[in-house]
């Protein structure tokens, strides 16, 4: 089984940063990846958001950034997240 997760922090309306997790789960048990790191900037509302600096785990050539430091308010906000699909799920008989 694998999810995806996104998180968003924007700054203000012309610059964001995204992160992005994946829950992965199989006989060997839980694990969480990070997967990708963008700071994205736009010039104005109007334009679409671009990416400055990134991080990808599966795209590793393209980066343009060592992995970063994940902040523990995003650490927090992704537990939080977590929690809300694992009670979102329903059980089955």
């Amino acid at each position: 089984m694998n999810s995806n997760i996104e998180l968003i922090e924007n700054d203000g309306d012309l610059k964001r940063t995204v992160w992005q997790f994946s829950l992965s789960g199989d006989v060997a048990g839980w694990r969480i990846y990070f997967n990708k790191y963008l700071e994205q900037v736009r010039a104005t509302k109007r334009h679409r958001f671009c990416s400055q600096f990134h991080y990808d785990r599966y795209n590793k050539i393209n980066n343009n950034l060592m992995c970063p430091e994940i902040p523990i308010h995003i650490k927090n906000e992704l537990k939080t997240k977590l929690i809300e699909m694992v009670n979102e799920l329903e059980i089955i008989c």
